[in-house]
């Protein structure tokens, strides 16, 4: 390094040259690195795997967005007036989307015809859908029961409902299928009296025309499919300010209404604002904090410029081989990265306080390289391990904190000492305070080394119990907004049962209605012993090909000829007394002797999309038909793994299927950590050539490890896959102050007590630890959980390792030393 320095000093135009065009290109190349913000990274792919796959994948139904114009406490407002408040919003949301084209489809108004259409169809395939019992037919087909029946339309075609489905009466003059319709029975039929009632005391109505409501009537409810995936954060979230926009105008005109909405992509888009809204407080804070301290201690600013520059360069380094290696990481993986640039941080620290004691910028790099690289070796040996994790997360974390390290390393020995000023007069008040504190050995009062030591043995002997929570609903960010939606929503809709979605899959859409068979049977068995309250039957609308076949021969053995001309004699005698043409219901005399073939609602194309994607959708190579069912939060773990056992059957909820996925990126870690804990022994006994003396070095890291686990334990902490790499940033710390202190007391053993490599060492440590503590610290303010998370394990690794390299070191080297001297 002494020669690089020569060589750069008495050549500046080669100097310049190098670290501008480095520095340009790294910028240049890291700033253009696309971040985005997907929890789901922490998890190993699922690629191999196909229902993890569907799972994971872009899902309309998952990702629905769910929208309500709810009425406020204290507010009355009809029906009719919600509507319109509810077409207003999402008619400006969605011609304000004209330009940008963020939904894909909306679902706020259901045209009647097409409920019309939809019921024309079954009743023209009504044998297809109809489970009939021989003798409950026969009852059904008398001429009493038939005119009834027609005596019951004729009322019906008086009122407004009525007119509109005169074409369904005419394929059922028995009540077969409309008998079966909720919005088709006698409470539609009011006279004037009935009419009156209802206007003084009005019921409400989960559908109203053409729009939705919860069962209470004081909500309106829309629906909205996203045109963006969970890893288009930052696309989700311009989506939600454009909502948001609109929200708070119509809430303005109509302060009695409050618009809410949640979905999966609101989830997102609120996990990615947080965490930079986190990201940005904190770093802010630390920031401020350390140039308060830094302003303090060094007085010159252009010390505090020579510190930072080499971070700006080791990240840009880091972002440039990240973006051209990987094309992109993960937002997050940056922001737990940030928390290591504290690391680099105090290489730089070291480099420059060695200088300001100095003077002697030569003689600085030549002392201080060894410990430096050493440290930097070291650091990044703990965290290149993550790379080998099946985290596509903690691989981005792991490869820019080794990077970072490595370019700041590079930029602290070359570069940095060009810049040193030539005064290099500190701030004496406040070195002289440093001074004092280090020069207090705590290693000589053993009080203080028991105490330390006994913290260390109860989290030691507590370091089994740790818990490691591998939900990760835990650590992911809900916002006040959401939560109330969706509270709301399940207040409203699913009248306090926890609503799941699942879906029947396979390669055809036949193969997945007929899995759906075996599917409802189960959910059969789970509602009869008490496991779920409901859930929807979609084979009702959507049979498969083999059950609509067996109902086609069965309705066609029943209908004989014979039996057809007695049942539209009994049609014909109940007109006549009537007095009507018994020609209205020619459809349903052409039905009894049509000869149909299995066909379902979904081919015949006559909903559209908005509503089709409701219960079923193409999702690449395969066909899912969805199904809610409602359960008990106590059950909704069993019913998972019931029904996830049953052929053909999915579970629409990621985070079932994270538990094994965390536990085997948890496997993986403490695998890692093993061959890390290795490599970094080898690489201490290489340089030091000596084991004892690499025992003692190596003795606080790997305390200093099992102690924070033991007070995670102790203080009902739990670890989770954000916190976990904590344990590589202790790693790398503890090992860095180690090599630190060692070298200090390997060259005051060779030079004696003039020798202050140790008191400049655990100056730049005071400091640097201060630093990194602050960093720790400021994000315990920090709202998004897997940031927050972090904070604890990381104070107490950092004080620790600190503690241990004051007191436990120090002594244990000195025994080394007495031991040696004896046996000599």
């Amino acid at each position: 390094m002494n020669r690089i320095y020569e060589y750069f000093k008495t050549h500046k135009i080669a100097l310049w040259a190098t670290l501008l065009v480095s520095a340009a290109f790294f910028a240049v190349v890291g700033l253009t690195c696309p971040l985005e913000e997907n929890i789901m990274k922490l998890l190993p792919s699922v690629d191999d795997n196909s229902t993890l796959t569907l799972s994971f994948s872009d899902i309309k139904i998952k990702d629905k967005m769910f929208v309500q114009v709810c009425t406020r406490d204290g507010y009355e407002i009809s029906q009719d007036e919600l509507a319109e408040i509810m077409d207003e919003f999402m008619g400006t949301v969605l011609t304000n989307d004209s330009s940008n084209h963020y939904i894909h489809a909306s679902l706020y108004q259901i045209d009647p015809s097409l409920l019309l259409d939809a019921g024309i169809y079954l009743m023209d395939h009504s044998p297809a859908y109809l489970d009939f019992v021989d003798a409950e037919m026969d009852s059904l087909t008398t001429a009493e029961h038939i005119q009834s029946t027609v005596e019951f339309y004729l009322q019906l075609m008086e009122t407004p409902i009525g007119e509109q489905l005169y074409d369904l009466f005419s394929y059922d003059p028995s009540g077969i299928v409309i008998a079966n319709i909720p919005m088709m029975n006698e409470k539609l039929i009011k006279d004037d009296e009935d009419a009156e009632q209802e206007e003084e005391d009005p019921k409400p109505s989960r559908f109203n025309g053409s729009h939705l409501f919860s069962k209470d009537g004081r909500t309106c409810i829309g629906f909205f499919d996203p045109n963006m995936s969970l890893n288009e954060s930052a696309k989700a979230g311009k989506m939600i300010k454009q909502l948001d926009k609109v929200r708070v105008q119509v809430e303005a005109e109509h302060p009695e209404v409050e618009i809410l909405w949640h979905g999966s992509i609101a989830q997102s888009a609120g996990n990615s604002m947080q965490t930079k809204k986190d990201l940005f407080s904190t770093i802010l804070i630390s920031l401020l904090v350390i140039i308060i301290l830094l302003g303090i201690c060094f007085k010159r600013p252009s010390y505090i410029v020579a510190m930072l520059l080499p971070i700006a360069y080791g990240t840009f380094f880091s972002l440039c081989v990240i973006r051209l290696a990987r094309g992109g990481m993960s937002l997050l993986a940056l922001g737990l990265g940030a928390v290591v640039l504290g690391v680099a941080l105090s290489y730089c620290m070291h480099v420059l306080i060695h200088y300001i004691y100095t003077g002697d910028a030569p003689g600085t790099i030549r002392i201080q390289t060894k410990p430096v690289l050493m440290g930097s070796l070291t650091t990044i040996g703990a965290f290149v391990g993550l790379l080998f994790t099946q985290s596509a997360l903690l691989q981005d974390f792991g490869l820019f904190a080794s990077l970072a390290i490595a370019g700041t390393t590079i930029a602290s020995l070359v570069f940095m000492p060009q810049f040193f000023p030539k005064k290099h007069e500190p701030n004496r008040i406040a070195f002289a305070f440093l001074e004092r504190i280090n020069a207090y050995r705590i290693d000589k009062h053993l009080w203080i080394c028991v105490l330390v030591l006994i913290f260390c043995g109860v989290c030691i002997a507590f370091s089994g119990k740790y818990k490691f929570d591998t939900d990760l609903h835990n650590i992911n960010f809900l916002s006040e907004f959401t939560t109330r939606s969706m509270d709301k929503w399940a207040e409203q809709n699913n009248e306090g049962w926890t609503q799941q979605y699942y879906a029947s899959t396979a390669k055809t859409l036949d193969e997945a209605l007929e899995n759906l068979d075996g599917i409802e049977a189960t959910c059969d068995s789970l509602k009869q012993a008490g496991m779920i309250g409901s859930f929807t039957k979609s084979s009702v609308l959507l049979p498969s090909s083999s059950k609509q076949q067996a109902r086609i021969d069965h309705w066609q053995a029943y209908f004989t000829p014979e039996k057809q001309a007695a049942v539209w004699q009994n049609v014909c005698t109940a007109c006549r007394n009537l007095d009507i043409d018994p020609e209205m219901f020619d459809n349903f005399r052409i039905l009894m002797a049509s000869e149909q073939v299995p066909d379902n609602l979904y081919d015949a194309h006559l909903i559209p999309e908005e509503l089709t994607n409701n219960f079923v959708e193409q999702v690449g190579d395969d066909w899912l038909v969805f199904f809610p069912v409602h359960t008990t939060e106590a059950n909704k773990i069993p019913v998972m793994d019931t029904l996830d056992d049953v052929k053909g059957c999915i579970v629409l909820d990621p985070y079932h299927y994270t538990t094994s996925l965390v536990e085997m990126v948890h496997k993986d870690f403490n695998l890692i950590m093993l061959i890390s804990s290795i490599f970094v022994f080898l690489l201490l006994l290489v340089s030091y050539r000596n084991i004892w003396v690499a025992l003692i070095a190596f003795a606080p890291m790997m305390i200093s490890w099992y102690t924070v686990l033991g007070a995670m334990a102790l203080f009902h902490q739990t670890f989770n896959m954000i916190n976990i790499v904590i344990s590589s940033f202790i790693f790398g710390i503890g090992v860095d102050y180690s090599i630190f202190i060692m070298d200090g007391l390997l060259k005051e053993q060779e030079g004696g007590a003039e020798d202050k490599t140790i008191v400049y060492h655990k100056t730049a440590i005071t400091i640097s630890g201060t630093v990194l503590c602050v960093c720790m610290f400021s994000l315990i303010f920090a709202k998004h959980p897997a940031l927050h998370s972090i904070a604890f394990a990381s104070l107490v690794g950092m004080v620790t390792t600190m503690m241990l390299s004051y007191t436990l070191q120090p002594n244990l080297f000195k025994l080394y030393v007495k031991l040696k001297n004896r046996k000599k």
